[in-house]
C-alpha cells in the first residue's frame, strides 16, 4: 500500500479535536461541539479503512488468508 500523506493531515485534526476537548472544563461550550467524539471518530474510521486496506491486498497476494492473518495480527500487537 502507498503512502497517502492526507491521512497526516486527517490524524492532525483528530488529535487537535482530542486535545481541545481535554483542554476544556466540562461546562465550557467547547463540549456541546463534541469535538472529542469527532476526533475519535475520525481514529477509528481511519484506522478501519487501513487495516481493511492491508488485509484486501494480502489476500490478493496469497492464497493463505489464515496464515497472512495470523502475521498481519502478530505484526499490529508488537506495534
Amino acid at each position: 500500500m502507498k503512502y497517502i500523506k492526507a491521512f497526516d493531515t486527517l490524524r492532525a485534526f483528530a488529535v487537535t479535536f482530542v486535545i481541545i476537548n481535554h483542554s476544556f472544563p466540562n461546562t465550557a461550550f467547547i463540549h456541546k461541539i463534541a469535538f472529542g467524539e469527532i476526533g475519535v471518530y475520525f481514529f477509528f474510521v481511519l484506522s478501519g479503512f487501513l487495516i481493511t486496506t492491508i488485509l484486501l491486498n494480502e489476500k490478493e497476494q496469497s492464497y493463505s488468508i489464515k496464515r497472512k492473518l495470523g502475521i498481519f495480527y502478530i505484526r499490529r500487537s508488537l506495534r
